[in-house]
């Protein structure tokens, strides 16, 4: 019990999801914005629900369906799940912890 309220204590924006709260044949997941991203949607984070088994792919065209201004940008973004860049094809999980990470400039 002492470990789990340490990983607690280090992510105090991780809730936990109970899967009777989702409908069957979804799947909940934390998207984080940064930089530009997180301008054009005005949050540093959401929770959103997706279909089972979506893709980075389908993941990326939903967050542009629900946000076209960041549509442009999603092109150019790096999607990360957990602490791991993911491709297109990269199929997404219950609960996972996805970033969306777009283009940086400068010198």
């Amino acid at each position: 019990k002492r470990e789990i309220g340490a990983i607690r204590g280090l992510l105090p924006s991780a809730k936990l999801i109970h899967e009777s709260q989702i409908a069957a044949g979804r799947m909940r997941i934390t998207v984080r914005f940064f930089a530009a991203a997180r301008d054009l949607v005005g949050h540093d984070s959401l929770q959103r629900e997706l279909p089972d088994g979506s893709t980075v792919e389908a993941f990326k065209q939903h967050l542009a369906d629900e946000f076209p201004d960041l549509a442009g940008l999603l092109r150019h973004s790096m999607i990360a799940i957990g602490h791991e860049y993911a491709t297109d094809a990269a199929v997404l999980a219950n609960g996972n912890d996805v970033a969306v990470i777009p283009p940086v400039s400068g010198g």
